[in-house]
């Protein structure tokens, strides 16, 4: 709630400075100061930074906010042109205007390409990087013609201000500066490609990552036969192993091509993130239920489970016999406080709530984890 009260004050503080005479045209200015700081925080709302999780609770809604700001950021500048347009009944011809337009062409060029055009990964990544220019010529424009932002210098301080943090954290990303408080540096110490899954382990070449048991890691490859996009995997190990252990499944382009990883390739590790963990939950007693790769982070939590006095029931549920990945180890934690189930839905259909509830104890004073 934090986050989102903030990112409201700071898009509003502008209209400090501004004033309404009551006409269209007022109103477009309004617009554009709103739009301008809003698009500049979903800069840094996309910058993955560790004290966003604290403000939003966790990266994944901090993902859902930055794709709610992207949309209202853009309706504010799509709102600017029109309003102004509306009001003067004629369009201006001006060098700033010109250059306004051009950095309004841009971005609903790019919102097309995010929003409907159907990119693989890569190719969005790249064009998304051409959001920075889109801004940085905004920002010039704004300069240019906004007589309210020439009026007011704490109004221009304030709003080139967030210009400034939003081109840094872009070019973090487009550059892949690798912050020292962001990542680690490992290597790969052994790999197994077992059908559909691959299982990596990685081995620290300075300091090591620290973790909670379920979090997730953005991993970027950096051998020869490989992109070096950072992706994001769960952890399947346990804090205390030496090494990290990560369980892949083969489901798209990039993890198809992770066959080609070799021991020795050096690898880039930032985070870890997510509040997907048994120990964020105040309940004790707690049903997890995982199908196909989301057992990846079970699996961590499973062995920190065990050891401090959990009651669990977790349902592990997959299409056909094939696809389990972990089951052996899970048989093995069975126990009077961790029950385990592997649901095999080819032979038994889906599992459903009433089934879950009624070999669970319950569902009185219990977490539930999917």
């Amino acid at each position: 709630m934090l986050g989102k009260t903030l990112i409201i004050a700071f898009t509003v503080f502008p209209l400090y400075w501004w004033r309404f005479d009551g006409s269209l045209y007022s109103l477009g200015q309004a617009a554009a100061l709103m739009g301008i700081v809003l698009f500049s925080i979903n800069f840094v709302l996309a910058g993955r930074y560790f004290f966003l999780e604290s403000l939003f609770g966790g990266l994944n809604k901090v993902y859902k906010i930055h794709h709610l700001t992207g949309k209202i950021a853009y309706s504010l500048i799509f709102l600017h042109p029109t309003l102004i347009l509306i009001s003067l009944g004629k369009i201006l011809t001006q060098p700033n205007i010109l250059l306004g337009t051009f950095a309004f062409v841009i971005l609903s060029s790019l919102i097309y390409l995010t929003l409907v055009a159907k990119l693989k990964y890569d190719a969005w990544k790249k064009t998304h990087q051409f959001m920075s220019i889109a801004l940085l010529l905004g920002a010039i424009h704004a300069i240019l013609s906004g007589s309210t932002i020439n009026t007011y210098p704490l109004l221009k301080i304030y709003l080139m201000g967030w210009v400034i943090v939003a081109l840094t954290s872009a070019f973090i990303r487009l550059f892949n500066i690798r912050l020292k408080f962001h990542g680690y540096n490992y290597k790969v110490s052994e790999i197994q490609d077992v059908g559909k899954w691959i299982l990596l382990k990685l081995e620290s070449l300075g300091s090591k990552l620290t973790f909670v048991p379920g979090q997730f890691v953005f991993l970027s490859m950096l051998g020869k036969k490989i992109s070096q996009e950072s992706h994001p995997f769960s952890l399947a190990g346990s804090p205390n192993d030496n090494q990290l252990f990560l369980g892949i499944k083969k489901l798209g382009d990039y993890t198809e091509t992770m066959s080609n990883i070799r021991v020795g390739d050096k690898a880039y590790v930032e985070g870890a993130y997510g509040k997907f963990s048994h120990v964020f939950s105040k309940k004790k007693k707690q049903i997890w239920i995982a199908g196909g790769i989301g057992v990846t982070p079970f699996r961590s939590m499973a062995k920190d489970a065990l050891v401090k006095n959990y009651e669990i029931y977790f349902y592990y549920s997959i299409n056909k016999p094939d696809e389990n990945l972990f089951d052996n180890e899970f048989q093995k934690f069975k126990s009077n406080s961790f029950k385990y189930e592997l649901w095999i839905t080819q032979k038994r259909g889906r599992i459903t709530a009433e089934y879950m509830a009624k070999n669970s104890a319950g569902l009185d004073n219990t977490d539930i984890f999917i």
